[in-house]
């Protein structure tokens, strides 16, 4: 009896925590990323298979094309970060190396089937760009 009440004094902690701390994607969420577009930004796929499997690497190759006014700053990151809508799963994140000039390169690994929604983000001069676009993976 004494074991059922501690059980239920755990439990009823551990739901109290996960409701105050939130749940599901929490994580995931975006910090305030400015739309790459909307500044002149573009991120453009050059290496993307056609058709994406389940739990396989994949290697992403993108082409980052800055304004003019922003050719002299220097890119301080590029990651990639696939997320799947009302899943509480963590994000897949890679980080993307520089290959040539304008040209960024990483491998993810996406977990399971369904449509993933991939964020590509730019840290430039203390401030977050970000582009998206959706795929589907199969099993």
């Amino acid at each position: 009896m004494m074991r059922d009440v501690k059980l239920q004094s755990i439990l009823s902690i551990a739901l109290v925590m996960s409701g105050l701390l939130g749940c599901g994607n929490f994580q995931d969420a975006l910090p305030s990323a400015v739309p790459a577009q909307k500044e002149g930004i573009r991120v453009t796929l050059l290496r993307f298979p056609a058709k994406l499997y389940e739990l396989r690497w994949v290697r992403v190759r993108i082409s980052v094309r800055l304004p003019s006014e922003m050719r002299r700053t220097q890119i301080q990151s590029v990651r990639v970060r696939a997320t799947m809508l009302g899943m509480s799963m963590p994000a897949v994140e890679a980080v993307m190396r520089p290959v040539a000039p304008e040209r960024y390169e990483g491998d993810v690994l996406f977990t399971m089937r369904g449509r993933w929604t991939i964020h590509f983000l730019l840290a430039i001069r203390g401030a977050l760009y970000e582009q998206s676009d959706s795929i589907e993976v199969h099993s």
